[in-house]
């Protein structure tokens, strides 16, 4: 599942949204104050994709290299990197593992 915020049409709007999308369905929530929509954004980005990662971090350094993962059944050898990464929203410094999602997309699946 992906989450995204819903841009305010203008400045006078009293509106704050968020959008849950998953299999190019989506459910739209929106709250009545900004506060309650950073905390729902806060506790649902623990269960959905995050697709604005540069909007939420910091990336200090790299800490760690790796190029092993195991998907399902069979091995891939998927490059990820582990950054020492600062979240904006409380400057709280986080271990952050990446890796490159088209490689996931790219497997065959009707062999996994």
């Amino acid at each position: 599942m992906r989450l995204e915020k819903i841009p305010q049409q203008n400045e006078k709007d009293d509106k704050y949204g968020i959008r849950l999308i998953h299999n190019r369905t989506f459910c739209e929530l929106y709250a009545r104050a900004k506060d309650v929509q950073e905390k729902w954004i806060a506790k649902l980005t623990q269960f959905c994709v995050l697709t604005n990662y540069s909007s939420c971090f910091v990336n200090m350094k790299v800490i760690g290299k790796g190029s092993f993962a195991k998907v399902r059944i069979r091995t891939h050898n998927i490059i990820f990197q582990v950054y020492l990464a600062k979240r904006k929203s409380d400057n709280a410094e986080l271990a952050v593992k990446t890796f490159d999602k088209s490689l996931l997309l790219s497997v065959d699946k009707a062999k996994v």
